[in-house]
């Protein structure tokens, strides 16, 4: 007579298993609230290599998985759940909410409270003010204004961020759109009223075109900045629009 022998399973006690199992949601899904791209590719990327795994035996093999089920069960969860929320950031565009501005920097600079992923600091993407404290050349002209203008409109107020694909850049600012409770593109009117010239920095390159015709619409009617003398425009940084150079 032959016996058959069985397979042995081990099974890990649910004192150890469930704060792991937390520890690896929670940890996933900051992830994904940081970096939604990523982790949406990354999702997508450890289910399907979790699901051929298990062979021809596919999803049903992988719920049957016997010996660890709550840290299967909660790893499979993080993914699926971390990869909704980076896929829903991903597709709406990378809406984040409500803040509120504390402090106008600059024309194309804001802090805001509470903070996004621990940065208060945002540089508005797709334009370029004119500083008001240049490392080299000090105050541009019409930095000023700018700042005023942005002040103005933006300082103590409630605006919504809006991600593009890369949301920190190399100085670690946050890189967003700003738009007011009134449903305006803040971006955008520093454009359209010539406070600010379109500085394109790919793969952040939503509004290019919009900007761009803003731009040509501004510049047409010496709006703003693009009313300065030759010699000031000189001083404007250059972002490929045709002036700067001098700073």
């Amino acid at each position: 007579m032959r016996f058959s022998r069985r397979r042995r399973v081990t099974r890990h006690p649910v004192w150890l298993t469930a704060p792991l199992a937390l520890v690896v949601g929670v940890a996933f899904l900051s992830f994904a609230l940081a970096f939604p791209r990523t982790a949406f590719l990354l999702s997508l990327a450890a289910l399907a290599a979790l699901l051929a795994s298990r062979g021809r035996r596919g999803l049903r093999g992988l719920l049957r998985w016997r010996g660890s089920e709550p840290v299967y069960a909660a790893l499979v969860c993080a993914l699926l759940s971390g990869g909704a929320l980076a896929g829903q950031q991903f597709i709406s565009g990378g809406h984040e909410g409500t803040v509120t501005v504390t402090r106008v920097v600059d024309g194309d600079t804001i802090e805001v409270a509470p903070p996004v992923d621990g940065i208060r600091t945002v540089r508005l993407i797709g334009v370029d003010a004119p500083e008001t404290d240049h490392p080299r050349c000090g105050e541009q002209p019409y930095g000023r204004e700018a700042a005023n203008f942005a002040a103005g409109r933006l300082e103590g107020e409630r605006v919504e961020l809006e991600f593009d694909v890369e949301r920190v850049d190399r100085y670690g600012r946050l890189l967003a759109y700003v738009r007011t409770e009134d449903g305006e593109l803040f971006n955008e009117t520093l454009v359209r009223e010539g406070y600010a010239q379109v500085a394109t920095f790919p793969p952040n390159v939503r509004y290019e075109s919009l900007f761009l015709m803003h731009q040509r619409e501004a510049r047409g009617a010496e709006r703003g900045l693009w009313g300065l003398s030759e010699e000031e425009l000189a001083l404007q940084t250059d972002r490929g629009n045709g002036i700067g150079g001098e700073c």
